[in-house]
């Protein structure tokens, strides 16, 4: 199965005319909110499984914050959700009043079978069935041995997510913008300010990219693509594998972090 996340809307009426794609993804995060359950009506229009990915970092103290998370939560047109914070997590097996697919994403950090096990005993209380995104941080080898159900195989990761506004400690808050910032070697990082949840995603200056690798060794069907930056006109491209990317990462799959 193919998997897509989207960051905006014409990449989204890009995906939706892929035949290939079986399930779209909405990051809340790059979305207002009243517009979110018209964007996932269109998935469904298209036949395709409509997942909403919940903000990386949640925060639920107030009351107003809470009922916004859960009406987006228990929305009819929400097939699938995808979870980035154990915050998140146990707020929605213990408010969500409606039968849906949960998945971990891969920055959940769900390393090995004890972790896995607990998450899984988790859901399984709830009567919710869950799957799980391959950690970026293992390899190839190591990812056979939990045997997840998603596998990360294109897109920008994110190095720091920074709760520190970049644009406002530079004198001017611009809601939601993106921008590059330089290293000392003059390497440009993009990022994007995301005001609606006050934090900031800082990417890597290049894309993960192992389009070209075999898993049938790891024992995973479903690929992600994740699409940040890209325009449009590049999506079916990459894809479909029609596309060069000549700097690219393979991250940790060929040489684990831990």
């Amino acid at each position: 199965m193919i998997s897509v996340s989207v960051d905006n809307k014409k990449q989204l009426n890009e995906v939706l005319d892929i035949r290939e794609v079986s399930e779209v993804i909405i990051r809340r995060e790059s979305f207002v909110d009243n517009e979110i359950q018209f964007l996932l009506g269109d998935i469904k229009d298209k036949g395709k499984i409509a997942t909403l990915m919940f903000e990386t970092i949640t925060r639920l103290s107030q009351n107003d914050e809470q009922k916004k998370f859960n009406d987006i939560l228990n929305l009819n047109e929400v097939d699938s959700i995808i979870v980035q914070n154990i915050n998140s997590f146990f707020y929605i097996i213990n408010n969500i009043d409606k039968e849906c697919k949960l998945t971990f994403n891969y920055n959940m950090n769900i390393y090995n079978k004890y972790s896995k096990q607990y998450y899984m005993n988790c859901c399984n209380n709830k009567h919710i069935a869950c799957k799980f995104v391959a950690p970026v941080e293992l390899s190839f080898n190591e990812l056979k041995v939990n045997n997840y159900d998603y596998i990360l195989v294109y897109g920008y990761l994110p190095l720091m997510v920074s709760k520190n506004c970049i644009f406002k400690n530079t004198g001017k808050c611009q809601h939601n913008s993106y921008g590059i910032i330089y290293d000392r070697m003059n390497i440009g990082f993009r990022f994007r300010s995301y005001c609606d949840f006050c934090y900031n995603k800082i990417y890597n200056s290049v894309p993960i990219d192992i389009r070209n690798e075999d898993f049938q060794n790891i024992n995973i069907e479903n690929k992600r693509y994740d699409f940040t930056f890209e325009d449009p006109a590049m999506i079916k491209p990459i894809i479909f594998n029609q596309y060069d990317i000549q700097n690219k990462t393979y991250g940790h799959y060929k040489n684990s972090v831990i």
